[in-house]
């Protein structure tokens, strides 16, 4: 009867645990990860999709000539004469191993470059960071605005770096991360495992997570259980 109450108060302690995580908890997880995992590279070498938006980021980063025509050019430049002082004020890259992570992606389908690594931390989270702080008000609304010109852009600056507000929202399915090789990545980086019964067919090329908000459930666990253990 005893043992039975200890694992009913302990099952109850384990659904109270409600450890917040933020996006900087997430870039903090991440950025202990390697750029590179076997199966992760595997899926994405054989069947990843083209000339994807952070694909596209990539080779405007690497074909760059000081002319500033869009939003990727205007963050182009902005990584390309990334100062000391950027760094310090960059939420973002304060806490990016930067000597562990370059932040010109290489280019290759067998290398599997530019990496998701770079696509989670600098074509996502600081290209967030990025837009939210060139920001201007132009009739009444906010405007993206970079060395005095403005332009559009489809970024959405949503990062969450508050110890309150929605648990992991920018990974949240439905306005966060959707692109399947990222999140194959990001399983493989946090420890689960690719097979069908964790709900990832490495061998599809359409569908090759069966659920992604279960996906996203179980990675957004495994950084819950890092910061409730001290580890970011």
């Amino acid at each position: 009867m005893k043992s039975t109450v200890v694992n009913i108060v302990k099952e109850q302690n384990k659904m109270e645990d409600k450890t917040y995580i933020n996006d900087l908890d997430v870039i903090k997880f991440f950025n202990k990860k390697e750029m590179h995992y076997p199966l992760s590279d595997q899926y994405i070498r054989f069947y990843s999709i083209e000339n994807q938006d952070y694909m596209k980021l990539a080779d405007s980063i690497q074909s760059y000539q000081d002319v500033i025509k869009d939003d990727d050019s205007a963050f182009a430049d902005y990584l390309l004469h990334l100062s000391y002082k950027d760094i310090l004020n960059s939420t973002v890259l304060k806490h990016i191993d930067l000597y562990r992570l370059p932040i010109v992606p290489g280019k290759g389908r067998e290398c599997v470059e530019p990496n998701q690594k770079w696509h989670l931390l600098i074509s996502w989270y600081l290209y967030k960071e990025f837009v939210e702080k060139h920001q201007i008000l132009s009739n009444g609304k906010k405007t993206f605005c970079y060395k005095g010109k403005m332009k559009s852009t489809n970024v959405t600056p949503n990062n969450n770096f508050n110890e309150t507000g929605k648990d992991g929202d920018n990974l949240n399915k439905g306005r966060g991360i959707s692109c399947p090789e990222l999140l194959i990545w990001m399983a493989e980086a946090s420890g689960i495992e690719l097979t069908e019964d964790s709900g990832i067919e490495l061998n599809s090329k359409q569908n090759p997570i069966k659920d992604k908000g279960v996906m996203i459930k179980k990675i957004k666990e495994k950084i819950r259980e890092a910061k409730r253990n001290g580890e970011i």
